[in-house]
């Protein structure tokens, strides 16, 4: 998930996302988090920085999570962030010699 937070908003943004991010791993055991924020260019005149959030389970994130993670973001960080916009990737084992 990613999403832009206005820089107005990321001291109360880092708060809540720090508490929704707690809050879902003692929900869901195992779900482990990565937060990040977006490495910008010295000269960037932009009033917002781009955040993301990843989520992993040793047994995959269902979509039960998932709708869990919407529905905590939806609630906890109304106001303070744009939209998010949420991508779902599975891992893939790499191609052996030979194929493709």
């Amino acid at each position: 998930m990613y999403y832009k937070v206005p820089e107005s908003q990321t001291s109360a943004a880092r708060l809540a996302v720090g508490s929704m991010i707690q809050h879902l791993q003692a929900q869901w055991p195992g779900l482990q988090a990565m937060w990040m924020r977006k490495v910008r260019a010295s000269d960037a005149v932009d009033s917002q920085c781009t955040w993301m959030e990843v989520y992993t389970h040793p047994e995959g994130v269902s979509d039960a999570c998932i709708q869990a993670i919407a529905h905590e973001a939806a609630s906890r960080l109304n106001g303070l962030i744009g939209p998010r916009h949420i991508e779902v990737f599975e891992p893939q084992a790499p191609a052996s010699a030979g194929t493709a």
